[in-house]
């Protein structure tokens, strides 16, 4: 059932409360109001929308949520099996769905991104016996800044400096990015976080 994608909509509502569905329909679907009116009358599919794609799973959620208000039953329809599905199944196609998508995009932050750490000289007294295996790419009197990709030292690190509030900034930046821009900072909990979900 994972693989499904489109799925038509009808929609079962008395004739008094058709009339004050209609605007919306007419708003999501483009039919005309005669053809929306012999559809809810004949419980004819009203859209077919695919049940992967995040705005089409908005317009017919609106739809569902408007339906139901007025007494409305709604009735989801896979056209690859020809069966009826019911609005928990895809009510749980949606988060499983919104699930895989936020694992790629972790998984694409991970591996297309690098760790760089800015701290004061002073901080590194907590963690100068953890930074031998990092590269160095700007120091001065006051600060040195390190980078990473993706690793259990880098992690080992970070922990480091949650445990003993050391004083740094992390960010998360691009293979080739060059500068430290202040939007790509991120908390070391987040990473921390992130690594273990997909990776201990």
């Amino acid at each position: 059932m994972m693989g499904m994608s489109k799925i038509q909509m009808i929609i079962e509502i008395s004739s008094d409360s058709s009339n004050k569905l209609v605007p919306l329909l007419r708003k999501y679907t483009g039919l005309g109001i005669t053809d929306i009116k012999n559809r809810l009358d004949s419980k004819q599919s009203l859209l077919t929308f695919n049940s992967l794609d995040e705005d089409d799973c908005k317009v017919v959620n609106t739809i569902i949520a408007r339906a139901q208000q007025l007494g409305g039953e709604i009735k989801l329809l896979d056209e690859d099996f020809s069966e009826e599905l019911s609005l928990e199944h895809f009510r749980n196609l949606q988060n499983q769905h919104k699930e895989t998508s936020r694992y790629l995009q972790d998984i694409s932050d991970l591996e297309c991104s690098k760790i760089r750490i800015q701290m004061k000289r002073e901080a590194l007294t907590d963690v100068v016996n953890r930074i031998s295996s990092f590269t160095v790419i700007n120091h001065n009197q006051d600060h040195i800044v390190i980078e990473s990709e993706y690793s259990s030292e880098l992690m080992e690190l970070l922990q480091i400096i949650v445990d003993h509030q050391v004083d740094a900034s992390v960010y998360q930046v691009e293979m080739d990015q060059e500068t430290l821009d202040a939007e790509d900072e991120v908390s070391a909990h987040v990473i921390l976080d992130t690594y273990k979900k997909y990776f201990e």
